[in-house]
């Protein structure tokens, strides 16, 4: 009763911010003010991510699959601080493959992990072209918002995988190109 004391908005602020505080007291059993932390710290350096997230494997549980049924794509990633938020896969079928890229018919995104391992969903309908498909995209998502794509790019690289840069130049990645058979129901 009757001192002061300093009270913070938050108990840790990330690396770069100030952590922001008010004087709170006491005026006849009323405590002005509404920050509740006693103390506040800074995140170090070390606790910022900085890196964005990466691919390391994907696979196909299956290698054909008939017109109404579901491709399961096995996708493991990795980050190094926030950690991975989500993974994703595009698909196209015979007539979505250009020289340039694989347009897009079919999508899955999961968010869910075992083992490791992300394993979105590409429904493959009634209606889908039966023949040779190619995983055209597939990225990852980290819980600090940065994202990585890996694209198939036949006219730079016909067997592997190319990721696109921070700075939106391509790599070649280690990561051979997934191609899946399509078949009548």
């Amino acid at each position: 009763h009757g001192s002061d004391v300093t009270a913070y908005q938050a108990a840790s602020v990330a690396y770069g911010s100030s952590c922001t505080s008010e004087s709170r007291s006491c005026s006849d059993g009323s405590l002005s003010g509404s920050y509740t932390y006693g103390s506040c710290s800074v995140q170090t350096g070390s606790n910022v991510d900085t890196a964005y997230p990466e691919i390391t494997n994907i696979t196909l549980a299956q290698s054909s699959i008939a017109q109404g049924n579901n491709m399961i794509v096995n996708i493991q990633a990795s980050d190094d601080v926030s950690g991975v938020q989500f993974v994703g896969v595009r698909a196209g079928g015979p007539s979505d493959v250009t020289s340039t890229g694989v347009g897009t018919n079919e999508s899955g995104q999961s968010s869910t992990v075992a083992n490791g391992v992300y394993s979105p969903v590409l429904s493959i309908d009634a209606f889908d072209e039966t023949g040779e498909w190619v995983i055209g995209q597939f990225y990852v998502g980290d819980s600090s918002g940065k994202n990585t794509w890996y694209y198939y790019q036949p006219h730079e690289n016909q067997n592997f995988y190319r990721k696109l840069e921070p700075d939106n130049s391509y790599s070649d990645t280690s990561i051979a190109v997934l191609k899946f058979t399509v078949t009548l129901n």
